[in-house]
């Protein structure tokens, strides 16, 4: 089992192109956990995904994917295409979100359709998780999803303009009648660590790793990061201390 923790692969030269199973972090992953990462930049092949191209047995927790993701087609051959995960079975993804824009470079729905978080799911969960459906994403979470065997929890697709409002967690304002990054603080707490920061109701949650936020808000590849200022050198940001002076 392999766990990958706090990781960005971001930059203008991020351009990953492949067949099949072909995503940023990793093209086919089998049995491991991925927490606290986030990719930019551009991904292409016919099993696709902003973060995995494939993944058999993978957890997904508080990361995020702006990259824009293309589905390549062949002659009877349906593309899986997501903005975390292209194909899946035991799948899990927690307190994550992706903004990137989705492409399948064929217009004749038989050959499928982009899942905002995940192209094609035969098995998992998805819970507390959101994605952008405009402009250019997926309809809906997930393109191709057996029920018998899947559930999805808390799980939104809205605007990019709505998923930049909430400035804090649990917000019920920016879209009518839905409640977006609901317990993610709740989550935190749970887990011990700051993991997400909010905006100024422009801009996207911002992943905490390092002492610094990222965050790629207008979605150009370059993350936008914020050096965190720690006045009382005790590992925790003068942000989110409640005594920022006092180790």
């Amino acid at each position: 089992h392999i766990n990958i923790n706090s990781l960005g692969i971001t930059g203008p030269l991020v351009w990953v192109r492949g067949d099949k199973d072909v995503g940023i972090l990793a093209g086919a992953a089998t049995s491991c956990a991925a927490d606290s990462v986030f990719t930019t930049g551009q991904v292409e092949g016919k099993q696709v995904g902003g973060l995995f191209g494939s993944a058999d047995g993978v957890s997904i927790n508080q990361s995020f994917s702006t990259a824009y993701v293309v589905g390549t087609v062949a002659e009877g051959i349906k593309s899986a295409v997501g903005g975390l995960v292209g194909n899946a079975s035991g799948l899990g993804i927690n307190y994550s979100y992706a903004a990137g824009e989705l492409l399948i470079n064929s217009k004749q729905i038989r050959f499928g359709r982009p899942g905002g978080l995940v192209g094609t799911l035969t098995t998992g969960n998805i819970n507390n998780s959101y994605w952008a459906t405009k402009p250019n994403g997926g309809e809906n979470a997930v393109d191709n999803l057996d029920i018998n065997s899947t559930a999805l929890t808390e799980v939104e697709g809205v605007s990019l303009a709505q998923l930049q409002c909430p400035t804090a967690a649990n917000d019920t304002q920016c879209v009518p009648g839905k409640t977006i990054f609901a317990y993610w603080q709740q989550a935190e707490a749970n887990n011990g660590f700051q993991a997400w920061a909010m905006g100024d109701s422009h801009e996207l949650p911002a992943l905490f790793m390092g002492g610094k936020l990222y965050r790629d808000n207008d979605r150009n590849s370059i993350p936008d990061t914020i050096d965190l200022k720690d006045s009382d050198k005790d590992g925790v940001p003068d942000l989110v201390d409640d005594f920022p002076q006092f180790p």
